[in-house]
């Protein structure tokens, strides 16, 4: 009886492991793939800086809500608004989602440091002393000594540098995630130290910079910085607004 009984357990376990096995479904390598992302597609990154008087530029930030007042001023300005000029235009195309360059500078070498000018020792005639006899501060300098010499250089680059670096919003449709920073160095003259008969003399740049991290939604301009214009060598304020805008697009 015991016998039968350790036999009939037996069997009903046997039965139970087949009916799990039965009932364990089958996985396939489609079931178990992750689904891939969709291809990266080819977008076109837009860049405009438009000056307009200080005064007339908050007015007109004022009446900007929403993505269409912004195309509205933008279209405003293509048609001639008064005193309102386009100074910057840039465009890059991003195919991938890394940083992209685009730049158009010009290199400038200037001197950093300067070697004294050394006073004229050799000996003189009284006929050449009267020739060269001075009439200014200036010009017994200059009897003296010599041009101050340049004996060190660096370089700057002048012009206009866009980066940008685009990525998916996660979870939202036509959203993008951009790192983008532009900048425009503009040669403004050249500055003297010193009496003017040492020549020693520096360059003098201007600046205009804008770094942000946003979200740019496809086919809409967005306010990228509203800056006033870089200051020229007399450093006086100014009276107008850079306003820079930025867009991207999707290149069918």
């Amino acid at each position: 009886m015991k016998i039968r009984t350790i036999l009939m357990s037996g069997c009903l376990l046997g039965l139970a492991a087949v009916a799990g096995k039965e009932a364990k479904p089958e996985t396939t390598p489609a079931a178990n793939a992750v689904p891939s992302e969709a291809p990266y597609p080819d977008l076109r990154l837009r860049l405009e800086t438009w000056e307009m008087p200080a005064l007339e530029a908050a007015k007109r930030l004022d009446s900007v809500g929403k993505a269409e007042d912004l195309a509205k001023l933008r279209t405003e300005c293509l048609g001639g608004l008064p005193d309102v000029s386009l100074m910057l235009s840039s465009a890059i195309n991003v195919g991938m989602p890394e940083k992209v360059l685009a730049e158009s500078v010009t290199e400038r070498i200037f001197p950093t440091e300067y070697q004294p000018p050394e006073l004229i020792c050799g000996p003189q005639t009284f006929s050449q002393l009267a020739e060269k006899k001075p009439t200014t501060f200036g010009g017994w300098l200059e009897n003296l000594a010599g041009h101050a010499t340049p004996t060190s250089f660096e370089t700057r680059n002048t012009g206009t540098t866009l980066e940008a670096e685009i990525s998916r919003a996660t979870g939202q449709e036509k959203i993008w995630n951009a790192s983008i920073a532009v900048e425009d160095v503009r040669f403004l003259g050249r500055e003297t130290f010193g009496a003017d008969e040492l020549g020693i003399g520096m360059p003098a740049f201007s600046c205009f910079r804008s770094t942000a991290h946003l979200r740019l939604k496809e086919g809409q301009w967005q306010i990228l910085s509203v800056m006033e214009p870089p200051r020229g060598l007399d450093s006086k304020p100014s009276d107008k607004r850079w306003i820079t805008l930025v867009r991207l697009d999707l290149q069918e």
